[in-house]
């Protein structure tokens, strides 16, 4: 496993003839992580997962500092699954001084994360396309626990031309539905243990008799509010093709919800659809460690 650091030497897998994977990460390697490595080894002649705590996707210095810093136990973990290369850049050498470009989806980048979270895609979407021009890669592998990411990155991919292909996986759930996340080791056993109302609420959407977006915000909404240490941000109904919110469900939708578990934020997502009157859940697009 080599180790590089400079924007010089990712450039030269620009002219590479073999097929190119490439797995972004923040760092805090998990098993969501992992399947994506996986998915990108078998695919690919070259894996190449990069680690770089973004800064510019945070919204305050507090949030950054607390985010998850494991460098050597993530690289410790990539050499075990043989990636091939590990891009560990410093932030001076992403953002140079001078720099003063940035990559903004319109319309899209300020609904619903976009909007609780000021200014953070705009930061996703600025590093993602600068990996994609450094690398060029073939593939681009990413979990579909960050649905509105991925919904963003496939535009900036197309709008610009990039032409790798992007490919979104299933999300990885811990035991009891919560999604493999960097930030679910700063949660308090307390905390871990309530968080798992997450998936519970999702799940409680497939008993409902009515499909419009006020009776499954009253029902995620209830079921959260068992939870004291719970705070619901929002819940929302989108065509997964579109993004657009929908006022009810009818045929494929995409579930989206964020909570606050004390000083820790949560997203996940449910793939559901209505066959004969009834919600059902695609499982397709979700597995268990």
């Amino acid at each position: 496993m080599k180790i590089i650091r400079s924007v010089a030497e990712a450039y030269q897998f620009r002219q590479s003839k073999s097929i190119v994977g490439l797995v972004p990460t923040m760092g805090a390697i998990h098993a969501g992580h992992l399947s994506l490595i996986r998915q990108a080894k078998h695919d690919c002649d070259i894996v190449i997962v990069t680690i770089f705590a973004n800064p510019m996707q945070f919204s305050n210095s507090e949030d950054f500092a607390s985010y998850p810093n494991s460098i050597d136990q993530d690289l410790d973990l990539l050499k075990k699954e043989e990636v091939d290369i590990v891009f560990c850049p410093s932030v001076s050498e992403i953002y140079p001084d001078g720099f003063t470009t940035s990559v903004v989806v319109e319309k899209f980048s300020d609904l619903f994360e976009g909007k609780s979270r000021p200014g953070h895609f705009k930061g996703v979407t600025t590093i993602v396309t600068k990996l994609l021009n450094m690398f060029l890669a073939s593939k681009v592998y990413f979990g579909q626990k960050d649905f509105q990411q991925t919904f963003l990155i496939k535009k900036i991919n197309v709008d610009l031309n990039i032409n790798s292909e992007i490919i979104i996986l299933p999300t990885i759930r811990e035991f009891d539905g919560l999604p493999a996340s960097s930030r679910n080791i700063l949660l308090s056993n307390n905390e871990r243990i309530s968080a798992g109302v997450l998936y519970t609420a999702l799940e409680r959407i497939k008993y409902l008799t009515t499909f419009d977006s006020n009776s499954i915000y009253k029902e995620v909404k209830n079921c959260i509010a068992k939870e004291k240490l719970v705070e619901l941000d929002y819940v929302k109904i989108v065509d997964p093709n579109t993004f657009c919110e929908l006022l009810e469900v009818n045929g494929d939708t995409i579930i989206l919800i964020a909570i606050k578990v004390g000083d820790v934020r949560l997203i996940d997502n449910l793939f559901i659809k209505k066959v004969n009157n009834r919600i059902e859940i695609d499982y397709r697009f979700e597995r268990y460690c």
